[in-house]
């Protein structure tokens, strides 16, 4: 489901654990990391935007002396995608800002916000081909530079091409749906700039129902895509399980060799970060500096072999003691009616993860 790499980490450590320190990194140097990764991310959009806005421009000018309502309408559609890079910059520095006591887990989810304002902009750019697709099927349209329209269209899908493809490599790089979803929007965009030309030429061999067809094609293409990042964006807005990620977690953190086994693993995403809540079982005759010290130890490796990690919660649990989940009398059918339940997602979990990763996206989905 998501594009995440699990490599050494590069600073993705909390700067809410009270141990950061103990693995390898202050909170000052993953405060300083997380800078980078926002500046990185700043200079894509403001560079992409840069592109786009040179091919809005230009678009917008040879359209209004070309005649052609197509290149016109796709400048100013390339115009309006210049916004979006505003959206989510302003994501990324609201993510940069640090917890607060009535934030404790900061503002990275403002990142997912921005690409829901992306969706909303592909949904309005399926709304906006599809009603002038139908306009121009119903009254076709004369152009009178047919050769500096097409040029310009091509320049136009140029421009979104380089900057789709730009944000979406730096998107997976630095694990930003939201820049992910607005690369893929821009290279929707190129498709409409090639509808736009191959319109301009359907007027020169006299097929001028070319070009509503083919807008018609590339709204079906951007609902497509729109549903696409729909599924994704809500599944993260919903705390999704993503098996894989969970039974990287686990494996992780079972080749601890004082931990005896993984009684449960939880991970969601907020932003480009991933919170993780383990319960571990160890021998339950260890101290509790004993214990502290295996919890400790499961941390190092969980924060330097899976990157995006950003903080960890852990429970203890005695090894081998049956009664270890059992509900308190006086919290069944109260406090925690759910318990059973999560504890056979855990079990179903493992048992899809011993028989292959197809078994595990199913009991995970459920």
């Amino acid at each position: 489901m998501l594009d995440t790499t699990f490599v050494p980490a590069r600073g993705y450590h909390t700067v809410m654990a009270d141990h950061a320190p103990a693995h390898g990194k202050g909170t000052s140097d993953a405060t300083s990391e997380r800078g980078d990764s926002t500046h990185a991310a700043l200079r894509v959009i403001w560079g992409s935007a840069a592109i786009l806005a040179v091919a809005a421009t230009l678009e917008i000018a040879i359209g209004i002396a070309a005649h052609s309502a197509g290149v016109l309408a796709d400048g100013f559609h390339n115009g309006g995608d210049v916004a979006s890079a505003f959206a989510i910059a302003i994501a990324f520095r609201m993510s940069s800002r640090a917890p607060s006591r009535e934030y404790p887990y900061g503002w990275h989810r403002s990142e997912d916000v921005a690409t829901l304002v992306v969706l909303l902009l592909i949904v309005g750019s399926a709304v906006a081909s599809g009603l002038t697709s139908i306009e121009k099927l119903l009254h076709p349209m004369a152009i009178h530079d047919v050769l500096l329209a097409t040029v310009t269209a091509l320049i136009g899908f140029g421009a979104n091409e380089v900057a789709g493809q730009y944000k979406i490599r730096a998107g997976r790089r630095l694990g930003s749906m939201a820049l992910s979803a607005d690369g893929k929007h821009s290279r929707l965009d190129g498709l409409a700039s090639l509808g736009a030309a191959l319109g301009v030429l359907g007027t020169v061999v006299h097929l001028p129902l070319l070009d509503p067809i083919a807008g018609l094609v590339i709204t079906a293409l951007i609902v497509l895509v729109a549903w696409e990042t729909l599924t994704q964006i809500g599944g993260r807005l919903f705390d999704q399980a993503d098996a894989d990620m969970l039974h990287a977690i686990r494996d992780v953190a079972g080749g601890v060799p004082e931990v005896h086994d993984i009684s449960s693993v939880r991970a969601r995403w907020i932003g480009r970060r991933l919170y993780a809540e383990l319960s571990i079982e160890v021998d339950g005759k260890l101290t509790v500096q004993e214990a502290h010290a295996i919890g400790e130890d499961v941390r190092y490796h969980l924060h330097h072999a899976i990157e995006p990690l950003a903080d960890i919660v852990l429970h203890f649990d005695p090894a081998h003691d049956p009664h270890a989940h059992e509900i308190p009398p006086h919290h069944r059918g109260g406090a925690y009616p759910h318990e059973d339940s999560l504890h056979h997602v855990d079990a179903a979990l493992m048992h899809g993860h011993h028989h292959g990763h197809g078994d595990a996206h199913a009991h995970s989905d459920e």
